[in-house]
């Protein structure tokens, strides 16, 4: 469904009121929770998050991004945060719920479609009001990427291939990739017809 950015950022404006301006950039957090362990342990983090930077590049095969964050919990040094956790993520432009845009302009990673985070950069202990640094709060970036890049990674395509090209494609992302059921139709085929017979020599999925 094509959304109406520019009408959707003047329905905004005009739905905004003295008390409820909106700064650019701003945005409003209904989800923000990490998926740790087993047993699974889920910890909120929404209160820490600065900025989200989200990217999905025309060239590339998946989300990636990361959390600017300021941790006063020390969620790191309390051995929460590993680099290996699920991220359950959603968010919208500040003010689309004044103007009724919510459900179209919401950005949702949620349990069914989660991110994974994989590298935790620029730990540092935050500065304190007066010069020096607070050892209690921590700022951090967490960033995260599709579980699909994950596993394109982790995962090599070692066999015989044998059918159309568009079957190929389609048994790696089932068996290799592992792409969930519920996407299957989201992903535009162009349907090959001649019979290929290729070996696969232990190369990354998406290679």
């Amino acid at each position: 469904m094509a959304v109406d950015i520019v009408g959707g950022l003047e329905k905004i404006q005009n739905q905004a009121q003295t008390k409820t301006q909106v700064p650019a950039g701003g945005y409003r957090v209904t989800v923000a929770i990490l998926h740790h362990g087993i047993p699974a342990n889920e910890y909120p983090i929404g209160r820490y998050i600065q900025k989200i930077h989200i990217f999905e590049d025309i060239e590339k095969f998946g989300i990636t991004g990361w959390l600017e964050m300021v941790d006063t919990y020390n969620l790191i040094r309390n051995g929460i945060i590993l680099g290996q956790e699920l991220l359950y993520l959603e968010f919208c432009t500040a003010g689309a719920e004044l103007a009724g845009l919510e459900e179209d302009w919401k950005v949702s990673f949620t349990k069914k479609n989660p991110l994974y985070v994989h590298k935790v950069e620029n730990l540092q202990s935050s500065r304190s009001g007066g010069g020096g640094t607070s050892q209690s709060t921590l700022t951090y970036r967490l960033h995260f990427c599709s579980p699909e890049l994950i596993r394109n990674d982790r995962v090599r395509v070692s066999r015989t291939l044998q059918g159309t090209y568009s079957d190929m494609i389609k048994s790696i992302l089932k068996n290799d990739l592992r792409t969930p059921k519920k996407f299957e139709k989201d992903i535009n085929f162009k349907e090959t017809e001649d019979l290929k017979h290729v070996i696969v020599p232990n190369i990354h999925p998406f290679d």
